[in-house]
């Protein structure tokens, strides 16, 4: 008895435990970027420029890494470090930035934000360097990035990028979003050029890319140039907030609408009209559809779910039926009709 209600339990439990194992939700999330795709895109800036690539600083990474847990951790972008120093303190050049998760990237970082003079030192005015990176996520739903170099000898001679003009080096600044603007009637968000701002600065804040913005405004490829008080089209086609009604105020039209006129209808017996039939209403999704229709095999393997639970289902009301016959007095009195005469009590 106790194997045969062992047996039944597993029958019910197995099916039940595969369905479950298979509807839950998925767990895997795609890999976060890392310190060293920092530095890979760097090596590959420093390629384009002819320069070796910077070598990896076991002792830097971990640095770089804390100060970026550290950022996050305030969820601000900032060179000052969590006891107060800098990384120049002790010979490192640094960059920082942060921006919105799932849309800045370590190419992003390298190829547009840390664009300007100050940023591209560190990365290409260098001729050799060491190098350590750290990526971290805030809970403020930005990623924080920050690169660190211990560099060798400079450059012979600096090669800024086209549009750009060689600046003295100094202390780089984090990247602080700018003021947006919204959509005009016509639904075109227009940026007014402030002062000391950049295009990729520009860029990042709206969401767009530089290269979008170049060829709304006529602008050369790769050229950066913009000035303070420049009219910048950032997007068009964008659909204009509603402005809020006034409360208490009066329509603009106060032209009465026409009454309709009384037209004479001439009186027709009644004509019985069918009564339409009951269309059925399609029933909302339920949960596990929408889940087989993005997951055909979450289908498959839910019906195998299902047949595994009738089939334990249909085995245990057999063996129970069969107890039961065996148990009535009527098979104790058949069983005994079936003795012979000499055994019988």
């Amino acid at each position: 008895m106790k194997t045969l209600s062992q047996k039944n339990a597993v029958c019910l439990l197995l099916p039940v435990f595969l369905l479950g194992i298979f509807l839950l939700p998925g767990s895997a999330a795609a890999q976060s970027e890392t310190g060293y795709d920092v530095i890979a895109e760097v090596n590959a800036l420093r390629a384009s420029r002819g320069l070796e690539p910077y070598t990896i600083d076991a002792w830097i990474m971990d640095y770089a890494q804390q100060h970026t847990q550290y950022q996050a951790e305030i969820m601000n972008s900032t060179h000052v470090h969590s006891d107060g120093s800098f990384a120049w303190d002790i010979g490192l050049s640094e960059n920082v930035a942060s921006g919105t998760a799932g849309y800045i990237t370590a190419s992003i970082v390298v190829n547009q934000i840390w664009q300007d003079w100050g940023h591209l030192k560190p990365m290409i005015g260098y001729e050799s360097g060491q190098a350590g990176a750290g990526v971290a996520q805030g809970a403020d739903g930005n990623t924080y990035y920050t690169l660190n170099v211990r560099p060798g000898s400079p450059v012979a001679q600096n090669t800024p990028l086209p549009g750009q003009t060689a600046q003295p080096v100094q202390a780089t600044a984090p990247f602080i979003p700018l003021i947006t603007n919204t959509p005009n009637p016509e639904g075109t968000i227009i940026h007014i050029v402030g002062p000391g701002e950049s295009l990729w600065g520009i860029a990042i804040s709206y969401g767009v890319t530089m290269d979008s913005i170049r060829a709304l405004n006529g602008m050369a490829a790769a050229d950066t140039t913009i000035y303070e008080g420049q009219r910048l089209v950032i997007r068009t086609g964008v659909q204009p907030p509603l402005a809020p009604t006034p409360v208490g105020a009066e329509p603009t039209s106060q032209t009465p609408l026409p009454l309709p006129s009384a037209t004479f209808t001439p009186t027709r017996s009644p004509t019985p009209t069918p009564a339409p039939s009951a269309t059925p209403t399609a029933p909302p999704s339920a949960p596990l559809t929408a889940l087989w229709k993005e997951n055909p095999g979450g289908a498959l393997l839910t019906a195998a779910a299902g047949g595994f639970t009738g089939a334990g289902l249909t085995l245990l009301v057999t063996r129970l039926r069969r107890r039961r016959v065996r148990n009535s007095p009527s098979a104790d009195q058949a069983k005994e009709d079936n003795l012979p005469t000499n055994e019988r009590q």
